[in-house]
C-alpha cells in the first residue's frame, strides 16, 4: 500500500510511484561519489582517505582533531562543519522544508526525507554486518542486537 491515510484512484497511484521512484533515484546518485579525473588528489595524513578537493580534505580531517569551530548560538552545541550547524538551527525554528510527496509529511533535513521515503518504497539499505538483516532506517540498526 502506498499511502495508509487514504485511498487513491490508480492513475493516481502511478504518479505517485512515479514520484517516489524519482526521488529515490535522486537519494541513490547523492549517496555515489563523485568520480573525477582528479579523484583522490588530496589525502588525508591520519587514515588515508583520499578527496577530489583540498577544502573536503581539511574539513575530514576536523573528524581525526575533535575540533568543532561552528557553535550553535541557542543550546551551544557545537560542530565540525557549517552546514551541520544549519541543519541543526532547524531543531529551534521548528522549519521543515523538506515534503514528502506521497504522505505529505514534511521533515526538517533531506536525509531525513530521504530516510522516510524507504518507507514507501521498501528499500532497506542498512545491513547487519552478522546476520544480514536489512532495515530502512539507519537508528534501527544501531539500536539492532543480533541474536
Amino acid at each position: 500500500m502506498l499511502c495508509r491515510t487514504k485511498q487513491m484512484p490508480i492513475q493516481e497511484k502511478e504518479e505517485v510511484a512515479t514520484d517516489i521512484h524519482s526521488q529515490f533515484e535522486m537519494w541513490q546518485e547523492d549517496k555515489q561519489p563523485n568520480k573525477s579525473k582528479k579523484d583522490g588528489q588530496f589525502k588525508c595524513d591520519i587514515c588515508s582517505k583520499r578527496f577530489t578537493l583540498n577544502s573536503s580534505m581539511k574539513r575530514h580531517a576536523q573528524a581525526h582533531t575533535g575540533e568543532q569551530p561552528f557553535k550553535c548560538e541557542v543550546c551551544d552545541w557545537q560542530f565540525s562543519e557549517s552546514s551541520h550547524l544549519w541543519r541543526h538551527y532547524h531543531i529551534h525554528t521548528s522549519e521543515k522544508p523538506f515534503k514528502c510527496v506521497v504522505c505529505n509529511l514534511k521533515f526538517a533535513t533531506k536525509f531525513c526525507l530521504r530516510t522516510h521515503i524507504c518507507t514507501h518504497t521498501g528499500d532497506k539499505p542498512y545491513k547487519c554486518g552478522i546476520c544480514c538483516k536489512q532495515f530502512s532506517q539507519h537508528w534501527v540498526l544501531n539500536i539492532y542486537v543480533c541474536v
